[in-house]
């Protein structure tokens, strides 16, 4: 998932401006790339579906990179070209001016973002977390400030982590066993799904990209239950979360908040277990929500923010994971269901 530039899910076209590149704007509010870019952005303010957003945020990227050509090229251009290119959908090339602009900028802000952005963009593809370290290893961080470096240290912290994610693939799911379960068997153990292809959602009622997922996978359960799909939600107690309750709550994001991250706010564990049974109902959730201990995400799936959700294969082998929502999450995550049912 692009950091910088993805809200998991929240957003309907992935672009937003970077952390350096708003910078940028506020010490330069003349600059003309930074133009450039709004009168982009401003494409989108006018349409009414999210669909729309996206091709008028594409086409307009498209318009500006051949209106503004030469100037793309000279000094920073090539690091506002990567992020027309993002814009306009074409991450190759995006990827490309990135690198460019990161190899002759070594040392600056904006060379910084350069490489990072394109870290990223390696990470989403083919190169994933590996590619993506090996090109922050390219930076020569002797020569950033105290703030950029600790924002390098952070990217490569979290790269390591879904480095470590992505070695799960191709081996046993590491197994676990349930010490609540909602809407599913008394007891329940990973290991027990053997021979099922099963989708596992780690996932939270208060966090809002994994409620807009929800829908997503029970229409998944719905259609290739049958098929020998099995979805399972799985949480933890966090001592807060999401009510349902209210009959007039609007899903996915109307219920009240309740409990809170301080111990002394934190709801009790019978509240919280009523909150998750509300949310299942209200939901229309087709699949079970099993409880685990937090070392179960944290340590043994590497999870470090939701929805994280894993495909595991009939043989009890990880295929797969995607972080985050959206349609192209989602579509990743149909590519690797397909691949695990097309497995003997």
């Amino acid at each position: 998932m692009l950091r910088s530039l993805v809200v998991a899910g929240l957003l309907v076209f992935p672009v937003a401006r970077s952390a350096v590149a708003q910078d940028v704007a506020a010490e330069s509010p003349t600059n003309p790339m930074e133009k450039i870019l709004e009168g982009v952005y401003a494409a989108a303010q006018n349409v009414e579906k999210p669909e729309d957003a996206r091709a008028a945020i594409r086409d307009a990227a498209k318009k500006a990179l051949e209106e503004n050509a030469a100037a793309l090229k000279e000094g920073d251009g090539p690091h506002f070209r990567g992020q027309l290119m993002m814009m306009a959908e074409d991450n190759a090339g995006a990827l490309a001016a990135f690198l460019a602009h990161g190899d002759t900028a070594k040392g600056t802000p904006l060379g910084l973002e350069s490489m990072m952005m394109a870290a990223m963009l390696t990470e989403d593809g083919d190169g994933g977390p590996k590619g993506a370290i090996e090109i922050l290893d390219r930076i020569d961080a002797d020569r950033l400030d105290a703030k950029s470096k600790a924002r390098l240290d952070g990217l490569r912290k979290g790269l390591e982590v879904s480095l470590k994610r992505a070695a799960l693939n191709g081996k046993p799911a590491p197994d676990f066993t349930a010490t609540h379960v909602v809407n599913g068997p008394a007891t329940w153990k990973l290991s027990d799904m053997r021979g099922k292809v099963v989708v596992l959602d780690f996932f939270a009622t208060w966090c809002p990209p994994c409620r807009a997922v929800v829908p997503e996978l029970v229409q998944m359960q719905s259609e290739l239950g049958s098929k020998g799909v099995q979805v399972i939600g799985a949480t933890r107690m966090y001592g807060y979360g999401m009510d349902f309750s209210d009959p007039a709550a609007e899903l996915p994001h109307g219920g009240k908040s309740v409990g809170g991250r301080k111990d002394d706010q934190k709801l009790p564990e019978a509240d919280e277990l009523r909150v998750n049974e509300v949310f299942v109902k209200a939901f229309k959730m087709n699949y079970p929500l099993v409880f685990s201990d937090a070392s179960v995400g944290k340590d043994s799936y590497a999870v470090t923010g939701i929805p994280t959700v894993f495909v595991i294969g009939k043989d009890g082998n990880v295929v797969g994971h995607i972080v985050g929502g959206g349609e192209a999450n989602h579509a990743k995550l149909l590519k690797y269901v397909d691949q695990a049912l097309a497995a003997n």
